[in-house]
């Protein structure tokens, strides 16, 4: 019973920022909901304008590579561009697990329903390029078969990363202050000009794929708010203006995720991608008080299924369009959403078992 009450209540002592984990959670959701969008019918879509959640996390990644730049301070064992690889490999080895089982998934599932109806030529491009995807090569520019679409926001991200590093790391608050938000202002400018839509991530642009362009520019802005949620941090607030910041914090969150579903607007999104990342700061800053009563276990599980769940959640919806069943859209969105979690637990605690036992091959 004891362990049934420290996993949900509070951890004063935890380093963990319950706000953002939840929030992990809740966008995530946003995301699931918004790639149901297929398997209704009807004018009605779940989360129809919810392309900009993935921002949140392009901005709280942008954050936390700030907060590891500056915990690591000066490495003169090693140059910026070993250090620069080591970040990105410490991050890409832990998606390994992840990526090859969904790509698995993937090019077994797609390959049982359009094998009649592709050549032997066909066949072997849609094998060779897919590896594209698994390498996470496709916001590149470079031309891939696509097998699970969600995977663009974890390629961008460790690409655009693998630039903003090293200037990150060189320039330190003459980026956060000056490069990153003037970066960021600018590619948000030309995503609110262009032609591309936030709903397809893949659109070529003349300076990328869109989805490219909006991972930098969010990117740069969380990497900004890292700036302000420290000033903010250092300075001493009397409780009424925390009680006020908290409210806005909550209501505000809630006024974004309510534009994912009515906000149509390209500018509109845009404005809420601001907001957002304005939030993520005051989040970070601890200004609020929302930590107080989220930093638990059960948040932080919430938190760390986000991942998983995002990864596997595409599988689930493209076989159902596959199979094309004849049934209702209430049952098709059930199935999406209980299997498809069913899916994210099963794989998840496959691969941290495999990861805790690890098999280990001796030679003869």
């Amino acid at each position: 019973m004891s362990k049934i009450v420290e996993f949900f209540c509070p951890d004063k002592a935890s380093r963990k920022n319950g706000m953002i984990e939840l929030l992990r959670f809740v966008f995530c959701v946003t995301v699931v909901l918004l790639h149901s969008g297929p398997l209704f019918t009807g004018d009605f879509k779940p989360m129809r304008y919810g392309s900009y959640a993935v921002e949140f996390f392009f901005a709280v990644s942008g954050y936390l590579m700030m907060a590891h730049i500056e915990k690591a301070g000066g490495k003169p064992d090693k140059s910026l561009g070993a250090e620069t690889i080591e970040f990105l490999w410490h991050k890409f080895k832990g998606l390994i697990p992840y990526l090859i089982s969904v790509f698995a998934y993937g090019l077994i599932i797609h390959y049982i329903f359009l094998r009649d109806s592709l050549s032997a030529s066909e066949s072997y491009n849609y094998f060779v390029t897919s590896f594209g995807e698994l390498f996470l090569l496709r916001m590149s520019g470079l031309k891939v078969q696509v097998l699970n679409g969600n995977l663009w926001y974890i390629s961008a991200m460790l690409i655009v990363m693998l630039a903003l590093y090293p200037i990150a790391k060189r320039l330190g608050d003459r980026f956060t202050h000056i490069i990153a938000p003037f970066t960021a202002v600018i590619l948000i400018g030309f995503v609110s000009r262009c032609d591309a839509v936030l709903e397809k991530p893949g659109q070529w642009t003349t300076l990328g794929h869109i989805g490219t362009v909006r991972a930098a520019a969010a990117l740069c802005l969380g990497c900004a708010a890292y700036a302000a949620a420290k000033a903010i941090s250092e300075r001493k607030f009397k409780t009424w203006f925390r009680v006020v910041m908290t409210v806005f914090e909550w209501l505000s969150y809630g006024f974004v995720i309510a534009n994912m579903q009515f906000a149509g607007k390209k500018s509109v999104q845009l404005m809420m991608v601001y907001l957002t990342v304005a939030l993520v700061a005051i989040s970070f800053s601890g200004i609020t008080y929302s930590c107080r009563f989220l930093n638990s276990k059960f948040i932080y599980t919430l938190g760390k299924f986000s991942l998983p769940w995002y990864i596997y959640h595409y599988v689930m919806r493209y076989t159902l369009q596959y199979l094309k069943l004849d049934l209702s859209t209430g049952v098709q969105f059930t199935i999406y959403i209980l299997v498809g979690l069913a899916l994210a637990i099963i794989s998840d605690a496959i691969i941290t078992l495999v990861k805790k036992h690890p098999i280990k091959i001796s030679m003869p």
